[in-house]
């Protein structure tokens, strides 16, 4: 054999090497991507379920470990799918539809029929401050406001 021959023969298998190592690096990449993509789909997945949770228990107590429980998520996924899907958070959420359905109730009855605080409990709100200064800070008026104009 030539000796220039046995150069040419050690770098065609160091240039076989560095293929197969590349082609892994492939393979790995996609398996990464495609367990990216599962784990969207399941926060997807997850975001639907824990929105439907909540939406229905809107009223009442809620927290995050116990959406996520039954979801079946972990409430850092839970947090990550809310992200994912609507760019807040979970607790976000939750003040949001029950500012929105407590909004709905004060433009619906009058002083007569409801207190502010009645509506404000019924909607899974428990202290009136912090009800109120949030509802402020959401419709620019003070949730008192809103039940009169019903008169």
């Amino acid at each position: 054999m030539r000796p220039y021959s046995t150069g040419l023969i050690n770098s065609i298998q160091d240039l076989e090497k560095k293929i197969l190592r590349l082609l892994g690096k492939v393979i790995e990449g996609e398996e990464r991507i495609l367990a990216i993509t599962k784990s969207r789909k399941n926060r997807v997945h997850a975001f639907h379920q824990a929105r439907d949770y909540m939406n229905s228990r809107l009223g009442g107590p809620l927290d995050i470990e116990t959406v996520a429980a039954a979801v079946g998520v972990s409430p850092r996924t839970l947090e990550y799918a809310f992200r994912d899907c609507l760019d807040i958070t979970p607790i976000e959420y939750i003040k949001t539809r029950r500012l929105a359905a407590a909004r709905k109730l004060l433009l619906r009855k009058g002083p007569e029929e409801a207190s502010v605080s009645d509506i404000a409990l019924s909607c899974g709100f428990t202290h009136q401050g912090y009800f109120a200064r949030d509802y402020k800070s959401r419709f620019l008026e003070l949730p008192s406001h809103t039940l009169r104009k019903m008169r």
